[in-house]
């Protein structure tokens, strides 16, 4: 799955805030089914899914679709009722098991190929939000190719929250642990861009940079985000910075010309640099490559 630093959930039922999908400067949308909707709404948003997936793709924004949880017996209706070719995935709820992931990758082949959809063109994305997917993450994530990234969130009040049993701080000290485990999972597995959040204080704003630079250092490539006004920092956070990318080339240049001078190290800035920070380098720049590419071209509303 391509990067998105930004992945803005949109209450499935709210027509005006979709209409407006394509001028937030989200790289994604997430239309929720889930926590989003009263129970007595599921039912109907879901039969009209399909024109507000067509509404948030005809805007230029990829759109993904927050489903219900096996344990509800919703899953395979919203799976029905969203897979369409403008779909670019699927967000899964509460997902514990690998297993779950096998079957719901199954579920999803037969509907593409029933519907004219390219195989496996709907990704998925995991949402650790029980102890036992994060203490399941590599194996979770590893179970289908389809599973484009998961995300390691930690907010106030949550599902994990609520699953582990912590004091929730501004700080997430408390949380370390477990965002941490679910991005060596998502590593291991091959999972490029891992994703954090939810950061639920609409007007903290420094609080939302502070969290969202944490996850950045800690291997997060983007977040889940709960409000438009959250969007340009979150991005601003997940972009590699001025330094950073003159720091980067700045190593290439340095290597190169220690290579010329037959030398397979060298200080550069203080340090002693060699071919790893090489590699870094060059991932730093693929990075700001992907963040050029990943913007759409929006209908401005």
């Amino acid at each position: 799955m391509q990067l998105y630093r930004t992945m803005l959930f949109i209450p499935a039922q709210k027509d005006r805030w979709i209409a407006k999908a394509g001028g937030l400067g989200a790289d994604s949308i997430i239309l929720d089914l889930e926590d989003a909707l009263p129970d007595d709404l599921k039912a109907p948003t879901r039969a009209r899914i399909g024109a507000a997936i067509d509404a948030v793709a005809e805007a230029g924004v990829p759109c993904f679709v927050r489903t219900n949880a096996m344990a509800t017996g919703m899953l395979f209706e919203d799976l029905d009722a969203v897979a369409t070719p403008a779909l670019t995935g699927v967000v899964l709820a509460k997902v514990e098991t690998p297993e779950e992931v096998r079957i719901i990758d199954t579920f999803l082949s037969d509907l593409e190929r029933r519907r004219g959809i390219p195989d496996r063109q709907i990704s998925l994305v995991i949402t650790a939000e029980t102890a036992r997917c994060i203490e399941h993450a590599y194996d979770v994530c590893a179970a289908s190719p389809r599973v484009g990234t998961i995300m390691g969130g930690t907010a106030r009040g949550g599902d994990i929250n609520r699953a582990i049993g912590y004091v929730w701080t501004r700080d997430g000290i408390e949380s370390l642990y477990l965002r941490s485990r679910v991005v060596v999972g998502a590593r291991a597995a091959g999972i490029q861009y891992p994703i954090s959040g939810i950061w639920t204080d609409i007007e903290d704003l420094d609080g939302l940079r502070a969290h969202a630079l944490r996850n950045r250092q800690l291997g997060y490539r983007g977040e889940f985000v709960i409000h438009p006004s959250h969007v340009p920092i979150v991005n601003d956070v997940y972009t590699p910075s001025k330094e950073e990318i003159e720091y980067s080339r700045g190593v290439l240049e340095a290597m190169a010309a220690a290579e010329r001078a037959g030398s397979a190290g060298v200080r550069f800035r203080g340090e002693l640099i060699d071919y790893a920070h090489v590699r870094s380098a060059r991932d730093t720049l693929a990075l700001v490559d992907r963040v050029h590419t990943v913007q759409p071209q929006r209908r401005r509303l």
